[in-house]
């Protein structure tokens, strides 16, 4: 049985400062548990906010290494050398995760301009933890649960690499979400 250190889905919303649309809200009913809501949120077929919804309920390195699988997963719609360094820097960091890798990962993280897949997993392991400024200048820290706003963004922009029609894509989010649940449930080994 997996535990929650949050007691309610609105927990997740409120911790998290979700901005949720309308139609999603709608599902949400009083004392509902995270899993309920994220259930409701797939059955309704809202699959952009679920994928949000679900980066935050995470434990941070399950939702990193989800993210990092669903960039990986759509590397054959854009093999570029330039998203595969970025995978290879992002999986060092899984192996070795300290600060000095964790900027490695920032930097290519910029070099991606947060439109790809890969550029949005180095994003969040970025904003995992740590100061994202410079080495030599004070620190700043990035909003709580931003990596998991970029997770998202790795998520849903996979799902839409190669322009998939509707069905396709609907196809591809209710894999990613699927995988996302399966390391809920502790189903899948996280490195």
């Amino acid at each position: 049985m997996t535990k929650y250190a949050i007691k309610s889905a609105r927990d997740v919303i409120h911790d998290a400062n979700l901005d949720l649309d309308e139609d999603s809200m709608a599902l949400l009913a009083p004392k509902q548990s995270p899993l309920e809501f994220l259930h409701a949120l797939i059955d309704a077929g809202i699959y952009c906010d679920a994928v949000t919804y679900l980066a935050c309920m995470l434990p941070m390195r399950k939702a990193l290494w989800w993210g990092y699988q669903c960039a990986r997963e759509q590397l054959q719609y854009d093999p570029t050398d330039r998203q595969k360094r970025t995978l290879e820097t992002v999986m060092s960091w899984f192996g070795q995760s300290n600060d000095t890798n964790r900027r490695r990962v920032g930097d290519w993280a910029d070099a991606c301009n947060n439109e790809t897949p890969a550029g949005f997993i180095a994003t969040a392991v970025f904003f995992s933890e740590g100061s994202v400024a410079d080495e030599d200048s004070s620190p700043a820290y990035p909003l709580p649960y931003a990596y998991a706003h970029a997770i998202s963004g790795a998520v849903v922009s996979s799902a839409h690499l190669a322009e998939p029609d509707a069905e396709e894509l609907q196809r591809r989010l209710q894999r990613f979400l699927h995988l996302g649940e399966q390391l809920l449930d502790q189903q899948i080994e996280v490195m």
